[in-house]
């Protein structure tokens, strides 16, 4: 692998988690996923920490160090650092390494303490208004080409050649990298941005109040699938459509040896099926409607129940989450469509070596295919 298998060089008070790291490629992973997922995103959320002023632009690179990386893989499993996660929250105002690890990784360990270092605040004061003020733009520019690119290398015989393959295979992982720095960026600021709405609910007497208060942002990437879905069951979208426009999905889909919908669409036979037996109530744009008729009911129980000097900053934390929460699956969706455009251009270049089987293809890590 680019980046090898750390066995024994990692020094024993660095903790690690498989939760969340796991969720983007579960398992045991190929070379060929970590070495397309590993050092791109571990310097793309070094960056997106830079983005926000936390981090120096100098040590927003990966390593080949694994105490100093976000994430590594051991034995073949993704896992993420939380001491460089916490070390990193501790130094962003609004938000404590205790808040990243119990929101990113559902718990904070027992017999750790945050401790806010307020050295990178002007940084931080400096760079995250400038950031935000441009993600959204930035975000859409960077995904623009991606799923026409995605279309276009997925194709039936789109590939003609194994250069053709291997071309497809460089501005993969080009748009990979692209994406996942104002990905990342968009989901540390919802996380910070949730962090404050929680806050806020404690704050107004309304603990739990959070869960409502980011729900039923309507047009989403993750609803537009599920409605398209809900579409096929009711026969007014073909499985066809349905694949070709959301066939990128499927199980685990961030593994690149993965058989996502694109190349077997059988798991969709029996989600179809479960969607055709409910209820029309469950159509998902009511659903939709209904979160988001809940979510102005909080609001406006929240901004009642705060004081006044507290409403306006609730107000505003509340129209920016609006803003950025429905951008986690816009740059979720872009990054997948990187990696089923690189899955096809592989399985291509597989058919042209000498292999057992094309798909023994993903043993090979990305530089040497």
């Amino acid at each position: 692998m680019s980046n090898p298998i750390h066995r024994g060089h990692c020094p024993a008070d660095v903790a690690w988690s498989t939760i969340n790291a796991g969720e983007a490629i579960p398992g045991v992973v190929t070379p060929l996923t970590w070495s397309f997922f590993g050092d791109a995103v571990d310097e793309a959320m070094k960056l997106t920490f830079y983005d926000l002023g936390v981090l120096p632009k100098a040590r927003a690179v990966a390593s080949p160090r694994p105490e100093d990386r976000l994430w590594d893989v051991f034995y073949g499993r993704a896992a993420a650092n939380l001491n460089t996660f916490r070390w990193l929250g501790d130094r962003m105002p609004g938000t404590s390494g205790d808040a990243i690890e119990e929101q990113i990784f559902g718990q904070v360990r027992p017999g750790v303490t945050s401790e806010n270092i307020v050295g990178r605040y002007p940084f931080v004061a400096a760079r995250m208004p400038v950031s935000a003020a441009l993600l959204i733009r930035r975000l859409r520019a960077t995904c623009a080409p991606i799923e026409a690119f995605w279309r276009r290398t997925v194709a039936p015989g789109a590939l003609h050649s194994r250069a053709d393959a291997q071309a497809a295979l460089r501005t993969a992982a080009a748009q990979f990298t692209a994406v996942m720095r104002p990905h990342t960026l968009a989901a540390m600021l919802c996380q910070a941005l949730y962090e404050q709405l929680r806050v806020a609910a404690e704050h107004g007497g309304r603990p739990g109040l959070e869960l409502s208060l980011v729900t039923g942002y309507g047009e989403m990437a993750e609803t537009a699938v599920v409605s398209d879905l809900w579409a096929v069951s009711r026969e007014r979208l073909t499985l066809d459509e349905f694949v070709a426009r959301h066939g990128y999905h499927g199980p685990e889909e961030g593994e690149l040896s993965s058989r996502i919908w694109r190349i077997d669409p059988a798991p969709l036979h029996g989600l179809i099926g479960a969607y055709r037996e409910m209820a029309e109530d469950r159509d998902p744009r009511q659903v939709e409607q209904r979160r988001a008729h809940e979510r102005r009911r909080a609001e406006a129980e929240l901004f009642a129940a705060l004081p006044a000097l507290r409403r306006g900053p609730a107000r505003l934390t509340a129209s920016l989450a609006a803003c950025f929460i429905p951008l986690r699956g816009t740059g979720k969706a872009a990054f997948l469509q990187c990696v089923d455009a690189a899955r096809a251009a592989a399985l291509v270049i597989g058919e042209h070596l000498d292999l057992d089987r094309p798909e023994d293809v993903f043993m090979f890590t990305l530089d040497e295919l």
